[in-house]
């Protein structure tokens, strides 16, 4: 097997722990279900965060009991409590995908019987509203103290070739619902989802009861991230290898991150802009090369999991892909030769430590052929780094 397709396996073995280990952060938390004899049944749900609506729950009678699996045909509904509930209902659901590129010819919904987990957004003494969530499309459904369960149809099709209509069928239902001294408003009201929220739930004169994660979301953090790295280069030439001096480099930056709203904040979109100062270091067999130094400023871009510990510290986990650009020219001669040397693009995985405002990384940059720029000739520049930051910023 070839080195890059070593490096390539490595690389992908490691997300996909990364991605193992975000998935899974999740923690049972009191809750209760309600059976379909309607007995009620207090109990620890398995909190997923889930983005797309669950097809079932895992519950624990007690913390060091056995977890069970529930399916929506099994209960009525279930609630995490200040945090989430569904109700398991037997519902027409259109299943005419979102994507643009899926469209079809069709105006009027594809309807699919299905016994799903709804998301109740709020319930109301005259009306209710409910969230689907799938893969390829979500929907709105609503009920009222006289009428059951319905999606409200929003559907776009295609007309004549990539012209796109749309079947706004959801204006008249929210008019019957609301009646017409609402008409005016909603037929000037665009398809959005808060909108429809806010002008049911206006509907109810009292007594709505909305089910909205009560713990925060932490969606920005910035933090200050010096660090050092030991770094090897060697310059290749054919079969000829130039080696120089492996020592300590330095690099100064940013971590810019934004959680996603889900997984229990245990994931985050993450970009680390810095600078990477690499001393002058001497080729190892006295060759006549010059001494080499440069400064590169790089733009790391990837994804950053969780591991949340019970002293409320994390172990975190890194996958980056790194673009450069030369901070300054650098120009190293080999005999009657002159050599510009590029930042390469590269792999890095990160694996580190986080309690508080501070946190402690190791990190392995993947090799960085800063003579990219030339056919014949290629480097190698790996590099281990150990990373300290520092939060400035929360919100």
């Amino acid at each position: 097997m070839s080195s890059p397709t070593i490096k390539s396996t490595i690389i992908f073995i490691y997300l996909f722990f990364i991605s193992n280990q975000v998935f899974s952060q999740t923690i049972f938390k009191k809750g209760y279900y309600l059976k379909k004899d309607g007995l009620r049944v207090e109990c620890l749900i398995l909190d997923k965060d889930w983005n797309n609506n669950p097809q079932f729950i895992e519950t624990k009678a007690s913390d060091k009991a056995e977890a069970t699996t529930i399916y929506a045909k099994d209960i009525d509904e279930f609630e995490i409590y200040e945090n989430s509930k569904y109700i398991s209902r037997i519902v027409n659901i259109d299943i005419s995908p979102d994507d643009v590129r899926k469209l079809n010819y069709e105006k009027v919904p594809v309807w699919e019987l299905k016994e799903v987990f709804l998301k109740v957004l709020f319930e109301g003494e005259k009306a209710s509203l409910f969230y689907y969530n799938d893969f390829n499309y979500s929907r709105l459904l609503f009920s009222t103290n006289i009428k059951p369960i319905e999606q409200l149809i929003f559907k776009r099709y295609i007309v004549i070739d990539t012209k796109i209509s749309h079947n706004l069928a959801y204006k008249a239902q929210l008019i019957d619902l609301l009646g017409n001294d609402q008409s005016q408003k909603i037929l000037n009201m665009s398809y959005n989802e808060k909108k429809i929220i806010d002008i049911v739930k206006s509907f109810n004169d009292s007594g709505v009861k909305e089910y909205t994660r009560k713990e925060k979301r932490d969606k920005i953090e910035l933090k200050v991230i010096p660090g050092v790295s030991y770094s090897n280069l060697t310059l290749i030439s054919d079969k000829n290898r130039y080696p120089f001096q492996n020592q300590i480099d330095y690099r100064f930056g940013f971590e810019f991150g934004i959680t996603v709203p889900f997984f229990n904040n245990s994931l985050s979109l993450i970009t680390e802009p810095n600078i990477y100062i690499s001393p002058s270091r001497k080729d190892t067999r006295n060759l006549d090369l010059k001494d080499i130094d440069f400064k590169f400023v790089t733009f790391p871009v990837g994804i950053k999991g969780k591991t949340f510990l019970e002293n409320k510290g994390n172990i975190f986990y890194k996958g980056l892909y790194d673009f450069g650009t030369n901070l300054d020219a650098l120009v190293f001669e080999r005999k009657v030769s002159d050599f510009f040397i590029f930042p390469g693009n590269n792999f890095s995985l990160g694996l580190g430590y986080e309690k508080g405002r501070s946190s402690l990384e190791f990190r392995y940059v993947t090799n960085s052929n800063i003579l990219r720029a030339y056919t014949y000739y290629r480097s190698d520049h790996q590099r281990f780094m150990i990373i300290y930051g520092f939060r400035v910023f929360k919100k």
